[in-house]
């Protein structure tokens, strides 16, 4: 299977998912874990962001594509607050 853009942005919002789930899943019984759950969850965030923030600024994708990847960018960007 041929590699896209669109390929490595499902693989980094699956991540994103996963890592979520895992936080949303502990049961705070090792503040160790939830830590570590945390952490992979806010690095998870940051390179979905930083993923789509590439596609935004790649030359051969449409003006369209670009806005849409600037604007889902913000949006998880405002996910992780001030």
């Amino acid at each position: 299977m041929l590699a896209t853009p669109l390929t490595g942005l499902a693989v980094s919002l699956n991540n994103l998912e996963r890592t979520a789930e895992a936080v949303v899943e502990d049961d705070g019984t090792a503040p160790a874990r939830a830590e570590g759950r945390m952490s992979a969850f806010y690095k998870a965030m940051q390179e979905t962001i930083d993923f789509v923030n590439s596609l935004g600024e790649r030359r051969a994708e449409s003006t369209d594509s670009k806005a849409m990847s600037r604007e889902l960018a913000g949006q998880l960007c405002s996910l992780l607050g001030p």
